[in-house]
This record gives structure tokens, C-alpha cells and sequence, in this order.
């Protein structure tokens, strides 16, 4: 059931139009990945890092908010 949650997050990543609906699709993917892969966080907060470049300001306060729930 993990696994399909967690591959259903990444076909969202892929196909988000909506920015916000990324950062929660990669959110999502760290929560239930984090304790089998530890590189994720690093990978997804370095591709949000590259998403904030493209979107607005409101977008970014939320990329900046997102690891603090990651680590949580």
C-alpha cells in the first residue's frame, strides 16, 4: 500500500501544473519514503530549490516552510 501511495505522489510530481500541488505531492513522498530512502529529502529539497526559481513569492514562503515539516 506504500509503495502504490508512494508512486501515485511521483505521477503527481511529474504531472502538477499547480506548483503548490507539487510541493505537497513531493511532501508526501518524503513522509512515507524518508526511513527507506535517506537521500530523498535531500534530492526533493534540492528540485523544490529549482521550482522556487520559476514560481512566485507565495509559492516560495511555502518551499522555505516545507523541510521544517520534513524533518518533523
Amino acid at each position: 500500500m506504500r509503495n502504490e501511495a508512494s508512486e501515485a505522489y511521483q505521477q503527481a510530481t511529474k504531472a502538477a501544473i499547480d506548483p503548490v500541488m507539487e510541493i505537497y505531492a513531493r511532501l508526501n513522498t518524503i513522509r512515507l519514503r524518508k526511513s527507506e530512502d535517506p537521500n530523498i529529502i535531500d534530492q526533493n529539497i534540492a528540485d523544490l530549490k529549482a521550482l522556487a526559481k520559476k514560481t512566485a513569492t507565495a509559492t516560495t514562503a511555502i518551499l522555505f516552510f516545507m523541510p521544517s515539516l520534513c524533518l518533523k
